[in-house]
């Protein structure tokens, strides 16, 4: 495996930590390694254990809502198309800054000189793809609505655009390449997506020298607001494209121009930077076809989750799980263990990798999700976390079910979601209650009679 490779790992896990970072910060000790509730439990009581897998659990797919997708350290752009999935396509719209202030492009030692646009190109630093590398078409636009470092973008937000394609014509269809140097500048640089786009933008940016629209960086957008990046991709198969994995503020991520002042046969070439850094307002933007698909027969059918449920992230689906079985168990027990197995299906070919991790939610009468009790205790206790060797995903919700028995919650159910829901593209089919294959959904619940 490659440096980058591993270095990519590591910060896919450190996105996942950054979601739960402010959450796991309120937990000052850590429970020691068991089972909740056996650890505790006197050696004379373990004879009256019960062990039972065979309680109701039903589950089903249901759309998930929008996410909050701005600022984050990974963005995402491309698409793909699943054969359970359908069509996902994810965009990007950024604003851009000057690299310097009270630009002129027209004068040379405050000489008057005819200025000649070379070239324009939109670089993009690439960390990874979830998918197959296959040719995507770029379009890149000007937006025409600001965008405001503090305001809050979701998944499904639009900024309107001037309708221009602003990359050069017959340039747009590449090959993305995250495992391979670039070469920008002369230099070999970590792998870009190399956009070039026409010099008519560069042309418009010469022209705007020694107007205040080039003075300085709010000035400059207040005038050129920002770009929409996104892919059109309408003759994607089923099995081809992917969703690209960028870092936005690694210096290599910029727009530059490169010119030239003529004189008399004498010429020298520059170029400018237009940067993305943390002063830009930027956002993701996703969108899920289902049309066709088997998660657009379930959403229309619940009964269809017996077979199998699915979870997406890009503000795709998710999955409820209903465990109508808690208002029916006999008041004289103590619950020891509650354990959620989730088996999932993957093959070695596959190139959709499930996800790493995934969380249940509780639901309360509102209908808003929030953390379990459980949750808190830690993964070693409450689990969550893909299980490669068992191919399966396991949660112990114990203090759930009996915050559930006593009355202190609810019984309405739990979502299953994604994590890292805005910075991967990851998705996962669970085995239903009923499912075809050997391993299926269930509950194995631990009580003690008394």
């Amino acid at each position: 495996m490659s440096k980058r490779n591993i270095c990519n790992m590591r910060k896919a896990k450190q996105f996942s930590a950054l979601f739960l970072g402010i959450i796991l910060a309120c937990v000052s000790c850590k429970k020691e390694e068991g089972d909740l509730g056996l650890l505790v439990q006197p050696q004379e009581d373990r004879l009256n254990i019960v062990v039972s897998d065979t309680s109701t659990i039903r589950a089903f797919t249901v759309l998930e809502d929008s996410l909050r997708s701005d600022e984050y350290l990974i963005d995402l752009i491309g698409s793909y198309v699943d054969p359970s999935f359908g069509v996902s396509t994810a965009s990007i719209y950024t604003q851009i800054r000057m690299e310097s202030e009270a630009v002129d492009f027209t004068s040379v030692s405050g000489s008057v000189a005819e200025t000649v646009v070379d070239s324009i190109y939109l670089y993009l630093d690439l960390n990874g793809n979830y998918g197959t590398l296959d040719p995507q078409t770029f379009e890149v636009f000007r937006i025409t609505e600001d965008l405001y470092l503090d305001s809050s973008y979701y998944s499904n937000s639009v900024i309107p655009n001037d309708g221009v394609d602003l990359v050069e014509v017959g340039a747009g269809t590449i090959v993305p390449d995250p495992f391979n140097f670039s070469t920008v500048d002369g230099d070999l640089i970590n792998p870009v997506l190399k956009i070039k786009l026409a010099n008519s933008l560069g042309d418009a940016l010469v022209a705007e020298s020694g107007s205040g629209n080039l003075a300085d960086n709010t000035s400059f957008t207040d005038w050129f607001k920002g770009l929409y990046i996104r892919v059109n991709n309408a003759s994607q198969s089923i099995g081809e494209g992917s969703i690209l994995y960028l870092d936005l503020l690694n210096s290599y991520s910029r727009m530059s121009m490169y010119y030239r002042y003529t004189f008399t046969g004498e010429e020298d070439t520059l170029k400018f930077n237009f940067n993305i850094n943390t002063s830009c307002a930027r956002f993701n933007s996703a969108s899920h076809d289902y049309a066709g698909t088997v998660i657009e027969s379930q959403l229309l059918d619940t009964t269809e989750g017996n077979e199998t449920i699915y979870l997406q992230c890009m503000s795709g689906v998710k999955s409820k799980i209903m465990l109508p079985f808690l208002g029916e168990l006999p008041d004289s027990i103590v619950v020891n263990k509650a354990e959620v197995v989730l088996p999932y299906e993957y093959f070695e070919s596959d190139p959709y990798f499930p996800h790493v991790q995934l969380y249940l939610l509780g639901i309360d009468d509102e209908g808003a999700s929030y953390f379990l009790e459980d949750f808190f205790e830690g993964e070693t206790l409450y689990g969550g976390v893909r299980d490669n060797s068992n191919k399966e995903f396991r949660f112990n919700i114990v203090k759930h079910v009996n915050n559930v028995l006593t009355g202190a919650k609810s019984n309405n159910g739990l979502f299953l979601i994604s994590t890292s829901a805005m910075v991967s593209a990851n998705r996962t089919i669970i085995n239903g209650v009923n499912s075809t294959n050997k391993n299926k959904m269930k509950i194995i619940f631990t009580y003690t009679k008394l």
